[in-house]
Formats: structure tokens, C-alpha cells, sequence
């Protein structure tokens, strides 16, 4: 597990991991372990995770929720106080979760291939969900999501039109720095796609912040802006960057959410890969754990397209490829 776990041995981390060193020896089941031989800080921490959460805590190692508590007390989460506005971790969604919880949260390969239509030219990805390189080759940095790709890049140039892979709404937008850069949330409902589940999308690094408000819907093949390098400028890309779209699909079992500052969070969501939501309807998968356990044979995706001319294929789709295809 040390790679999943580059901690910093930092004066607080050290702390956190002598007040965790009485659970080596421990032998009590998991919630006695969690609470018994703990500083009142480190007690903290874990109240204020949501129940979900508590429950992926408790799924850790004894190694693993020492880890996790050194992080968050590094990060002053024992004392960080609650505000819609803090970028707590969301069931595994946050950045800096140790790699058991992101896995739980269904960040990893699940192996899926797209095979894109022979009858039109589309845009194809360049690095995958689960990925631990960039679409050039390189390592991805382990200080976000612990090297692993938490969605999907297509390269484009600079002002290739995105459409709504599917009809939705608008439920956020934002303007970030590094990594971010201009970015909305979609969310589908299954009255959008026929789907029993509530899907998100998120579209990164459009040219422009698209001029939708929230709350405003969107059909289907929809242009909801152009594609860009905001927030890839710099760092590895250099200052030239690295135009194309960063789609990132997760998953919730109904449409309640709130807003954060720069995302969405609702009870109980998942990541999904974005290749694979073209097979949900067919294979009836409905989280990466069951794609993933899918024969290879499966796991062979056809991508759903609308061209540019208007014509949507196959006819009566209503998820489609985020790029519109050339005839």
C-alpha cells in the first residue's frame, strides 16, 4: 500500500499516526476500532464524515485509516467547520482520498473499448478513465486522484464545438485555476435517457465559460460551447496547453444535490466511465464494479453519434458521443 499513500512526514501527520499506533495491536471490530484510544481531533474527523463516508472508513485497513486521518488533520479537516462552500470528501469523489476510497467510489479501469461508427469520422478519446498517463504517455501527477484519470480526454482544437451528450439540465458552472479551468455539470434524469438512474456530466477546459444559466435545459446534440485549454496551461503542458474536453460521468441512485463551490455532491454518487455509459442501456450496468465484471466481449462499446448534418445514429439513441461526428 505505499504507493497509494505518498504522505508527507509532516509534525501533525506524525501525531496523528502515534495517537492511530494503539490500533496496531488492536483487535475489536471496526467501530471500536475507529473510536477507541483516539484524541479528540482525530473523534472529529470522523463525525464529520457523512454516513457514507463513515461507512467506506470503516471498510479501510487499520494502515489505511491512519493514513487517512493524517491527511485530514494535515489539512485541518479536524476543525474545519461545515459550510456548502468546503471541499470535503464526497464518497470517494475528492482529489486527495486515499486510493481504497477512490476504488470504493468506482475509480478504476474497467476495461471497456470503444469501437467508434464506420459510417462517420468522430473524434476519438486519447486517455481513458482509470489511466495512470496523460494522452502523450506521461505519468499523471499522484497528487490528484492518486495518478488515476477521473474521466475522459478528447483532444480537440481550440473552438470544436460540445454538445449535450444527452437532454439535461444545468446544474453548475464554474471558473477554476489549474486542472479546472472553465467547466459545467449537466444532470440527466431518467425521464432525459430512459435510464434508471440520475446521471451528471462534466464537461473542462472550454474556450469560453458557456453562456448557460443554471437551471436552463438542454436537448440532445445540443452546442453548449467550445472546446479549450483553460486550466491546462503550464505544468506539464507548458504554457502552449493542451486543448480538448475532460468528460467526467458519475453516477446517483435519485436527483437530489447540492452545490459546492466547484462541483456538485449528491448522497451516494459514483463514478462512472464515460465510455461505458453507452452500453448502460444494454448491459443493464449501472456502476463500474459491474462493467468492469462484464466478459471482454461486452465490454465492446459502439459509440452513438449525431453529425454534423443532423442525422443521429443508430435512430432513437439518446445518449451520444459529446463531439458531433463528420459525415
Amino acid at each position: 500500500m505505499a504507493e497509494i499513500f505518498r504522505l508527507s512526514f509532516n509534525k501533525t501527520a506524525v501525531q496523528a499516526a502515534i495517537v492511530f499506533g494503539v490500533l496496531t495491536v488492536m483487535s475489536e471490530p471496526p467501530h471500536a476500532v475507529a473510536q477507541e484510544g483516539m484524541s479528540p481531533q482525530a473523534r472529529q474527523v470522523i463525525g464529520k464524515l457523512s454516513a457514507a463516508e463513515r461507512k467506506q472508513f470503516f471498510d479501510l485497513s487499520r494502515r489505511e485509516r491512519r493514513a487517512f486521518i493524517s491527511q485530514r488533520m494535515s489539512e485541518g479537516g479536524s476543525n474545519r467547520p461545515s459550510s456548502e462552500n468546503n471541499q470535503t470528501i464526497d464518497d470517494g469523489l475528492n482529489p486527495k482520498s486515499p486510493r481504497a476510497v477512490q476504488k470504493s467510489a468506482g475509480l478504476f479501469n474497467t476495461g471497456v473499448k470503444a469501437i467508434y461508427p464506420a459510417g462517420a469520422k468522430c473524434l476519438e478519446a486519447k486517455s481513458f478513465f482509470g489511466d495512470q498517463t496523460r494522452h502523450d504517455g506521461s505519468s499523471r501527477t499522484p497528487h490528484f486522484y492518486q495518478g488515476y484519470h477521473e474521466g475522459l480526454d478528447i483532444s480537440a482544437e481550440e473552438g470544436t464545438p460540445l454538445v449535450a451528450l444527452a437532454d439535461g439540465e444545468v446544474v453548475h458552472r464554474y471558473t477554476g485555476g489549474r486542472l479546472v479551468g472553465n467547466q459545467i455539470y449537466l444532470r440527466h434524469t431518467p425521464d432525459d435517457t430512459g435510464l434508471p438512474v440520475y446521471i451528471y456530466s462534466k464537461y473542462k477546459h472550454f474556450r469560453d465559460l458557456p453562456d448557460l444559466k443554471i437551471g436552463a435545459r438542454v436537448k440532445m446534440g445540443q452546442v453548449i460551447g467550445y472546446s479549450g485549454k483553460t486550466g491546462t496551461t503550464g505544468g506539464h503542458f507548458g504554457q502552449a496547453g493542451y486543448p480538448h474536453l475532460h468528460l467526467s460521468i458519475y453516477v446517483a441512485p435519485n436527483g437530489e444535490y447540492k452545490t459546492l463551490k466547484i462541483k456538485i455532491a449528491a448522497e451516494n454518487l459514483r463514478y462512472f466511465d464515460p465510455i461505458a455509459l453507452y452500453l448502460m442501456g444494454a448491459r443493464k450496468t449501472y456502476d463500474n464494479p459491474a462493467v468492469r465484471a462484464l466478459s471482454d466481449g461486452d465490454k465492446r462499446v459502439h459509440i452513438p453519434y449525431k453529425s454534423a448534418s443532423g442525422k443521429v445514429m443508430p435512430k432513437g439513441t439518446r445518449l451520444i458521443w459529446p463531439f458531433l461526428c463528420a459525415d
